[in-house]
């Protein structure tokens, strides 16, 4: 899930809730607090309670479902059309009270709004329902008037949504794009320690064979431990180790070239080029860069591991000359 689809799976929950726990409240309001109502519109009261009741519970369920993005995007948009049409039913059906507490609920979905869409949503819901508001005060003055239409009632609800709005809009937005450079900054460190991770793994590897080719001044012993060690690591079908010159290589495996992609790496000692380690793979896939890079460092401790080897031989050979008749003979 990305963060994207995330934010909006988990807004649209929390307004859930809100709207869920908004019922009671509603039920209280017909019930208890607005008496005297007016013929029928206790009756319309009930009935918008008992709309808000089921869109609640349908809403509830909805914002817990697994939608793709474009899913979700609709179901908050109907969300807040939905709670839209709530508040304003019940401000025309309290218009009959003075002052009319009810309207203090208009600002109900400019919030919403903000928290869905930011400054954009926090700008765009008072616009959109002013002709509600416009309506509503026209309502209340034709149907329970005096005081006849006032202006001011438009206008000050209409100028505090714009700045409630906006105002929580540029809280949401703010915070979005905080938390986004957050994510960003620990995608990145996850990524940095990841990277890490490998490439610790990658030095141990390197240790492992190189400590396998050190096991012992035998050269056969110690190039097959190496080889054993290697292919532990990477597979391959050839293996070179060349000295330059020198008319031998120091270990070659068993098999022919057969093409294919390999890996040739210079066996480096300081400022020395000793020779080239070889890795071949006739099928299967290519070296990956990790691969060449385990193989690029393991070069250079071939390079010294060869250098003892060549050098204990030469010692061995130097006490005995008669072996080394033998071996050039």
């Amino acid at each position: 899930m990305t963060r994207e689809l995330e934010l909006l799976r988990r807004t649209e929950i929390w307004i859930a809730w809100v709207r869920v726990f908004a019922v009671p409240f509603a039920a209280f309001e017909v019930a208890v607090v607005g008496d005297g109502h007016p013929a029928g519109y206790e009756r319309w009261a009930w009935a918008t309670a008992g709309a808000l009741t089921v869109g609640a519970i349908a809403f509830f369920w909805l914002a817990h479902r697994d939608l793709d993005r474009r899913g979700r995007v609709r179901i908050g948009f109907l969300a807040l059309a939905f709670d839209t049409a709530i508040v304003y039913a019940f401000v025309f059906v309290y218009t009959f009270e003075p002052s009319t507490p009810a309207w203090g609920i208009l600002y109900v979905p400019v919030i919403e709004g903000a928290l869905r869409y930011g400054m954009k949503g926090g700008a765009l819901v008072p616009v959109v329902v002013l002709p509600l508001v416009f309506l509503a005060e026209w309502w209340r003055a034709e149907e329970f008037g005096p005081p006849p239409f006032d202006l001011d009632h438009v206008t000050l609800p209409f100028g505090l949504q714009i700045l409630i709005g906006l105002v929580v809009g540029w809280l949401v937005d703010r915070l979005r794009a905080e938390t986004a450079v957050v994510e960003t900054r620990a995608a990145e460190a996850e990524e940095l320690r990841d990277r890490l991770g490998r490439r610790a793994d990658l030095l141990e590897a390197v240790n492992r064979a190189a400590r396998a080719l050190g096991s012992s001044l035998d050269q056969t012993r110690a190039l097959d431990a190496f080889r054993e060690e290697l292919r532990s690591m990477i597979a391959f079908d050839r293996l070179q180790i060349e000295v330059a010159g020198e008319a031998d290589s120091v270990f070659v495996t068993a098999g022919e070239a057969l093409g294919g992609d390999e890996v040739v790496a210079p066996l480096t000692l300081g400022d020395r080029v000793l020779g080239t380690l070889t890795v071949a793979r006739d099928a299967g896939p290519p070296f990956t860069s990790e691969e060449v890079e385990m193989l690029t460092l393991l070069a250079s401790q071939v390079a010294a591991a060869v250098e003892n080897i060549r050098a204990y031989e030469a010692e061995r050979l130097a006490r005995m000359p008669w072996l080394a008749q033998t071996t050039l003979g």
